[in-house]
């Protein structure tokens, strides 16, 4: 034998083998990922489904065309009226069989500015909106434009006048 492949006194004859790696040590980084995307994604759902329910419902739209389209809050501040930014909300309340939602939404023309009280009602039962109330306040003159904004049908006939 060779000097050269001997074992020398004092020396192992064992190697040193390097511990393996996981190949599979990139799904920590995906999986924490994956889970701030589920998270962010169920606020944002959660948001906008929020934003809908309180911005975007049939009757709050009315309301505001409603002010917009009055003969009364043109001639006070001028046409076109405009809503100026996001409406704020107010606050809402809940009576088991309905809820309601305040608005106060402001709004502006060339000759002056208005604000507004909307209050839209929610039957729990059937999740339909239906305005309460809308008070347009300009320079201290309440107009009360309830009766204008209340568009609901009641159509409780199939179109026969037999009467």
């Amino acid at each position: 034998m060779n000097a050269e492949f001997e074992d020398q006194p004092g020396e192992s004859s064992q190697t040193v083998v390097p511990a393996k790696r996981s190949k599979l040590i990139w799904i920590l980084p995906i999986g924490c990922l994956g889970i701030l995307l589920c998270c962010g994604g169920g606020f944002g759902l959660l948001g906008y489904w929020g934003y809908n329910v309180f911005y975007d419902n049939p009757a709050y739209k009315s309301a505001l065309n409603t002010i917009q389209e009055s003969a009364q809050v043109q001639e006070l501040i001028g046409s076109p009226v405009l809503l100026t930014g996001l409406t704020p909300m107010e606050g809402e309340a809940n009576a088991g069989e309905a809820a309601w939602i305040k608005y106060a939404p402001s709004f502006s023309g060339p000759n002056g500015s208005a604000t507004a009280d909307i209050l839209v009602v929610v039957d729990n039962a059937t999740g339909e909106f239906a305005i309460e109330s809308i008070i347009v306040t300009i320079n201290g003159e309440t107009i009360d434009l309830t009766e204008e904004g209340d568009f609901s049908l009641n159509i409780d006939d199939s179109g026969n006048s037999d009467e």
